[in-house]
């Protein structure tokens, strides 16, 4: 009974470090990835220039990509209410995992593109059945709600090729989105959300001063 227990107790343990050994490898992989990603975009940096308030006057499709973590999933599907009320002629899109589609409760201005966890590479990158669903798809806009750099959500930011393109400011975001705003970095995510629905409604009413956006954003 003994042997067989330590048998056991080892072959649990030999378990545990082969998960922690390939979890390992699957971050270490990803962070590779990103950095390579980013290398790669700096040096095709394109990034448009665009009449903002004019163009967001005519958003027609736009793409929500929302953060990965549950626990903030929800608050930035709170989101979407406050974007429709400037927004009211736009069709949105919500990327979304499965796993979190039971969270949702939408209406016909907002579809949802789900998809599988394996429909991510073991390098992180969205694979071909993700990317085609976002590519046979047009969007004017596009808006990341990650604070900080997700490989997915930038991804698929590029390949959505959205002329705009949102994001809160990060460094190494510059190649991939040309409209950043600086939220401040003392607000609840809530708060930061509802800065950036009030910075976009003051292009979207006609009414741009530095002024105003000071109000809202903190400025460079």
């Amino acid at each position: 009974m003994l042997i067989a227990c330590q048998i056991g107790v080892v072959s649990n343990m030999t378990w545990l470090w082969q998960f922690l050994h390939f979890t390992m490898l699957k971050d270490l992989a990803k962070r590779f990835t990103a950095r390579a990603y980013l290398a790669y975009a700096r040096r095709r940096d394109s990034a448009d220039v665009i009449d903002v308030g004019g163009y967001l006057s005519k958003i027609a499709t736009a793409l929500i990509l929302p953060p990965e973590q549950p626990e903030n999933f929800k608050t930035a599907t709170r989101l979407l209410n406050g974007l429709r009320q400037h927004f009211a002629q736009t069709q949105f899109y919500l990327l979304t995992p499965k796993t979190c589609t039971t969270l949702l409760s939408l209406d016909e201005q907002v579809r949802v593109i789900s998809y599988d966890i394996d429909e991510i590479g073991f390098h992180g990158l969205p694979k071909d059945k993700l990317q085609q669903a976002i590519r046979s798809r047009h969007f004017d806009m596009v808006i990341d709600l990650n604070l900080d750099f997700n490989l997915i959500a930038t991804f698929l930011c590029r390949v959505s090729e959205a002329k705009l393109r949102i994001c809160f400011v990060h460094p190494t975001r510059d190649p991939f989105y040309n409209f950043q705003m600086r939220a401040i970095d003392s607000s609840s995510l809530e708060q930061k959300y509802q800065s950036l629905i009030n910075y976009l409604s003051v292009f979207t009413n006609g009414v741009i001063s530095r002024e105003a956006l000071a109000e809202e954003a903190e400025l460079p």
